[in-house]
Formats: structure tokens, sequence, C-alpha cells
């Protein structure tokens, strides 16, 4: 998808800077081909962004620096615009790739965070916490994308498939039983209300 728009902002450039040309004397004309390499680089970041530049400046050189519809090849002055045209298309496109990973970044640690206040909402604002479980999993499995992922208070005797994983503070390893689903094993303190002081606790999920 980017490398069509990339395509097609090129050709819309191509077809603006002509009529422009008629118009004006043409010394900003360069400045149009940026514009699509500004759009692919928020979109889809610098890689595309740096194709769709490396495209306008053969669109640029060819179509509007003289002599028109032919590559300028031999004379010294013309080869002038297109490293300046590269540089300040490189600059772009390189800040607009920053700020579009920052966007992304600032987007999942929202999505972070609001899945902790939701959790957080409906296991601590509860007297039964095993009645609990089912809709936080149902939660956790939508935000995780793994419709099996079930949490658990205790680990299920003879369980063959999936891989364990507890969930402690600290803890990020865990035990792997078989390709067949995903699970985790959670270990939290249930509710003191249920007079359990610290008991165990499981995760089931699937791929």
């Amino acid at each position: 998808m980017g490398i069509i728009c990339g395509a097609l902002c090129i050709a819309a450039e191509v077809l603006l800077s002509l009529f422009l040309e008629r118009l004006t004397s043409g010394d900003f004309l360069g400045g149009i081909y940026l514009l699509g390499v500004l759009l692919v680089s928020v979109v889809w970041g610098l890689g595309l962004g740096l194709g769709t530049l490396v495209g306008s400046a053969v669109a640029f050189n060819y179509f509007n620096l003289p002599p028109a519809w032919s590559f300028s090849y031999g004379t010294r002055g013309l080869w002038t615009p297109i490293p300046i045209f590269l540089l300040v298309g490189f600059a772009i496109s390189a800040i607009a790739a920053l700020v579009r990973s920052l966007n992304i970044q600032a987007d999942n640690r929202r999505r972070e965070a609001d899945l902790a206040a939701q959790l957080a909402h409906i296991l601590l604002r509860t007297n039964d916490l095993k009645a609990a479980l089912p809709p936080a999993s149902r939660l956790l499995a939508r935000a995780l994308k793994a419709p099996n992922l079930e949490i658990r208070l205790e680990e299920s005797p003879g369980e063959e498939h999936g891989e364990a994983l507890p969930l402690t503070e600290n803890g990020r390893q865990g035990r792997r039983a078989g390709p067949a689903r995903r699970c985790a094993r959670a270990r939290t303190q249930a509710s003191a209300r249920e007079g359990d002081a610290s008991p165990g606790g499981a995760a089931d999920g699937g791929p």
C-alpha cells in the first residue's frame, strides 16, 4: 500500500509541477516533490519514505530540470539541485519517521495503561476473585489477541498443552508444555476477604 501511495504521490506531483511551471519561474517546484516524501514517511516509515524520495528526485530531474523531458548529465550546474533535494528530502523523511515512531510508542503506552486500569477495576473491586477471573481473562485475551487465554488461580493438574508462564511482579520466564496452546501460570495474592493469604495462580492462553 505504501508503494502504491508513493507512486500516486509522485504522479500527482509531476502533474502539479508541470501545471505550475507554466505560471511561474519554477524555482520552488522541487518542494512540491517533498510532499509525497513527507506523507509516506509519516504513515509507512523511513524505508518507503526514502524510496519515494529517490523516485521523486528522478521525476524532478526528468520533468522539471532543464533540459525538460530528459535526464541532466553533462552540465555541472544542472546537478546542483539534485543533491540539495536529496539532502533536504532525507532530513524531512527521517524527522517524519521519528515522529511516527514516537506516536506509535505513545499509543502503545496508552493502550497498556488502559488495559492495566481495566484489569485493576475488574480484579480489585470484587468480593469473589474467582468470579472476576473470566471477564479479566476475556479482556486480556482480546488485548493480546490470544482467544484461548485464561487466568487461573491454580495450575490445572495434567496440563499437557500450551505454554505456562508465571505472572509475578518480576518473573518473566515460563515453562513450555507443548505447542498446541499457550498458557500462563499466575501467582498472585487472593483477596483478603476470601481468607487466603497468598494463593498461586495460572493463566492459560491459546495461539
